[in-house]
Formats: structure tokens, C-alpha cells, sequence
């Protein structure tokens, strides 16, 4: 057996010195993320009046409503890349005499309480970073808050508003700029979120493709997984703007 020396050995070595840096900071971003969360917490004990959500019931008595068949439970993930299309649901819902109780910590398990129909306004708010000013605006304008994301980086808030028959669908954001201002920050931040981790993706593809066999293998497992987060990663950036052109599309009728 004869050993050859790649050529290109400087790419190979940078290569790997790259993913070992990629590796490293994932672990510090984990720490960082956990230190974060372990702060907000301690920030939401201390302001509990503002994060207090329209809930008043107990899990004890959301146990009692299961067994009675009052309560319901919905899952709806990746929900903060079409957030319009979760109002409309949550409205709709409503509409249905189906009252939303509280969203899980994690913001994918809805749970609805069997009521009488009645109009509610459900709006999403999403911050780059927490901003209690925009929690005390909302709610002294008559919003009740939901559920609010614990991460203080992309903070995700949703509201909730009742209104009568006659009256005008309130709005968080009244105007058409705004909600277009709105639409670009959520997809142009999932956008710089998720491009970086595609580029690597499509680059260890294309070094590992040209020296598979397509013979059923533990090594043609990794592709296959690399493909899968690709178009998993590509469709939430194509949700953000796909959102993004819906917001810009109902501002010109």
C-alpha cells in the first residue's frame, strides 16, 4: 500500500481546523445560552406583574378539565416562521368557541378550553432582544399577554385582544410599514441564523458525495442526514420570507 500525499493538504488541514472551532463554539454557546436562561429566569420571578400571562387556571384543575373532555390540545411547530398564519389559526379557533388557555414553555402545545364564540385579536411580537418597555406599551394599550420565549435573544411574544361584533380588529401594529418592518427583521434574522450552518452543510457535501459508492453503508447515513437539516434549515428561511412578502402583499390591496 502506497500513501500520497494530498496535494491539497492546506484546505484539508484549515478544513478541519474550522470544524474544530465550529465545535468549540457550539460548547460555548451552549454554556453562554444556559447561563442566559438560568438570568432570565431569575428576571422573571423578580417581574412577575409583567410577565403574568391571562391564565388563571391551575394544573391541577387543567388535569380535572383532560379528564372531562373540556380541554383540548394542539401542536404546531416551527409556528415563529409563518407567525401570521398562527393568528389566523388562534382567531380561528376562537371563532369555534375554543378559548386558548396557555402555550407551553417550549410555544409548540396550545391548549383550549371548549367556550362560546367569541372575536379575539391574537398578534405576534418578535424582538431581537428582550425589551421590557415593549411588554408595558402593550399591555397598558389593553393586551393580554400569552406566552412569552425564554431566550432573551429572539424574543417571541404572543398577545391577545377581545373586541365586539362592530368593532375594528385591533392591531398591534396599525400600519402596513410597520408589520412590513416587522416581517423583514423576523426573516432577515433567520435568514443570518440559519445561511452560515447551510454553507457549511453544502460544503461537506460536496466533499463527501463524489466518494460515496451509493451501496447501503453507515458512511451513506451522513449524507442523507446532511441533506435532511439542509431542507429542513432552507425551508424555515423560505417560510420567514415567504412571510415577508405576504405582509408586503396585503399592504398594496
Amino acid at each position: 500500500m502506497t500513501i500520497v500525499q494530498s496535494p491539497l493538504w492546506i484546505i484539508t488541514y484549515t478544513f478541519w481546523t474550522f470544524l474544530l472551532a465550529l465545535y468549540l463554539l457550539s460548547i460555548y454557546s451552549f454554556i453562554k445560552l444556559k447561563s442566559e436562561n438560568k438570568k432570565l429566569n431569575n428576571e422573571h420571578n423578580v417581574m412577575d406583574g409583567l410577565y403574568d400571562s391571562c391564565v388563571s387556571n391551575s394544573r391541577k384543575q387543567e388535569k380535572q378539565m383532560k379528564k372531562e373532555g373540556k380541554m383540548i390540545k394542539h401542536t404546531r411547530f416551527g409556528w415563529m416562521y409563518s407567525p401570521d398564519k398562527l393568528e389566523e389559526w388562534l382567531e380561528a379557533m376562537e371563532a369555534k368557541g375554543y378559548h386558548l388557555n396557555r402555550v407551553n414553555k417550549l410555544g409548540t402545545s396550545f391548549y383550549f378550553i371548549k367556550g362560546e364564540p367569541r372575536n379575539i385579536s391574537y398578534c405576534t411580537d418578535y424582538q431581537n432582544i428582550s425589551d421590557e418597555n415593549n411588554l408595558y406599551m402593550h399591555k397598558e394599550s389593553g393586551w393580554c399577554h400569552i406566552y412569552s420565549s425564554y431566550s432573551s435573544m429572539q424574543k417571541w411574544t404572543i398577545w391577545s385582544k377581545e373586541y365586539e361584533e362592530d368593532e375594528i380588529k385591533p392591531r398591534i401594529f396599525t400600519d402596513s410599514i410597520h408589520r412590513i418592518k416587522h416581517a423583514k427583521k423576523v426573516a432577515s434574522a433567520y435568514t443570518l441564523l440559519f445561511l452560515p450552518v447551510l454553507i457549511i452543510y453544502i460544503f461537506i457535501l460536496t466533499l463527501q458525495l463524489p466518494l460515496l459508492n451509493f451501496s447501503f453503508s453507515i458512511d451513506t447515513l451522513n449524507p442523507i442526514l446532511y441533506t435532511f437539516v439542509l431542507c429542513l434549515f432552507s425551508s424555515f428561511i423560505i417560510r420567514s420570507w415567504l412571510y415577508y412578502f405576504r405582509m408586503k402583499g396585503d399592504s398594496q390591496l
